[in-house]
C-alpha cells in the first residue's frame, strides 16, 4: 500500500497552506518551497481546487489558500480526490467492497478489504491540521 507521488506532494503541500490558513501562497513560491516542479504542482492544486479544498485567487499576489479551516479537511478527502480512492488488490475496490465475483471465497480478499476499511476510517479521523500541529 503505497500513495502516489502525487499524493504525497499535495499534502505536502497542504500542510503549507494549513500553516498559513487562512492566508495563500503562489503556485511558484509553494513549488520553491517545497522543491517541487511548478507544472506538476498546478495540477495537483488544480484537481483540489475542483473539489473545493482549495481556494485560488488570481492576478501578480494571486495564489492558493485552503477553502475552509484545516480542521474540517480530512486526509481521507484528500486522498480520494488524488489517489481516487484506496484499493489495496485488484479484487478489493473502494470502501472495502470485494469484486472476485459472487463464488468467491477467498480469505485474502476479506482480509485486504478489511484493511482498506481500517485505513480510510484512520485517514477520514486525521485532518490537515494535525499535519502542523506541533502536539505528539
Amino acid at each position: 500500500m503505497k500513495l502516489s507521488t502525487k499524493t504525497t506532494y499535495g499534502l505536502r503541500a497542504l500542510a503549507v497552506l494549513a500553516r498559513l490558513f487562512p492566508e495563500g501562497l503562489s503556485v511558484a513560491d509553494l513549488a520553491n518551497q517545497e522543491k517541487m516542479s511548478v507544472k506538476y504542482l498546478e495540477t495537483i492544486l488544480s484537481s483540489l481546487k475542483k473539489q473545493s479544498i482549495l481556494s485560488s485567487t488570481k492576478g501578480s499576489a494571486g495564489g492558493y489558500s485552503l477553502a475552509r479551516n484545516p480542521k474540517e479537511i480530512n486526509l481521507w478527502q484528500v486522498v480520494e480526490v488524488l489517489e481516487g480512492g484506496l484499493a489495496v488488490a485488484h479484487c478489493v475496490g473502494n470502501r472495502g467492497k470485494v469484486f472476485c465475483g459472487d463464488h468467491c471465497d477467498c480469505r485474502v480478499g476479506q482480509i485486504l478489504s478489511e484493511i482498506e476499511v481500517v485505513w480510510a476510517s484512520l485517514l477520514q479521523k486525521r485532518t490537515l491540521a494535525e499535519l502542523v500541529s506541533t502536539k505528539n
